[in-house]
């Protein structure tokens, strides 16, 4: 399916019927602070061509982490399980986060050890995300991630219709004081 319209400013009628899956199962906190400070919910579509990502994230104050290190600051990291077995070295790892200009970038912060030929449309680890759209804004106490990525980014995971696969969405809060909060 699709989640966007082809501008990417807006969802699709067909995506706006979706559930909005909630980030509360399963919260981890460091250190321990109030588990109403944020609050986000997500949308994920796949097809032929892309995987798509919604994101919505209620965080009254927005702290950006730059491009280094943006999961320092106020982000979304996902990661998938690239061979379905749940071992860290098959993990592919990407961050969305609002830059000091307020523009939404993708970056793919680890990848598997690959050996032999890469897909031509595919970013190194470490970089930020060549063939992906992203767009998103930050209004009221609220700041809105939409991705569109390039499957051939996602290699070596092979996503096939009605067959399920393993990722993980953790939230990243910062205040000014340091990264205070995952979910």
């Amino acid at each position: 399916g699709t989640l966007f319209s082809s501008d990417m400013k807006q969802l699709s009628a067909e995506s706006r019927k979706l559930p909005a899956l909630e980030t509360s199962d399963g919260e981890f906190t460091y250190p321990r602070v109030d588990a109403d400070e944020i609050h986000a919910c997500f949308k994920t579509a796949v097809n032929d061509t892309f995987f798509e990502r919604y994101a919505e994230v209620q965080d009254e104050v927005h702290l950006p982490g730059g491009d280094t290190a943006p999961w320092e600051g106020d982000s979304i990291q996902f990661c998938f399980d690239t061979a379905g077995n749940g071992m860290d070295r098959d993990r592919l790892e990407f961050t969305m986060f609002l830059d000091n200009n307020g523009k939404i970038k993708l970056l793919k912060n680890r990848t598997p050890e690959l050996i032999g030929d890469l897909p031509v449309k595919y970013t190194r680890q470490g970089r930020i995300v060549e063939n992906a759209f992203c767009n998103g804004k930050r209004l009221n106490g609220k700041t809105c991630y939409a991705v569109k990525i390039a499957l051939s980014e996602l290699y070596p995971l092979r996503l096939q219709p009605n067959k399920r696969f393993r990722f993980a969405l953790l939230v990243n809060n910062n205040d000014g004081k340091g990264r205070a909060f995952y979910r």
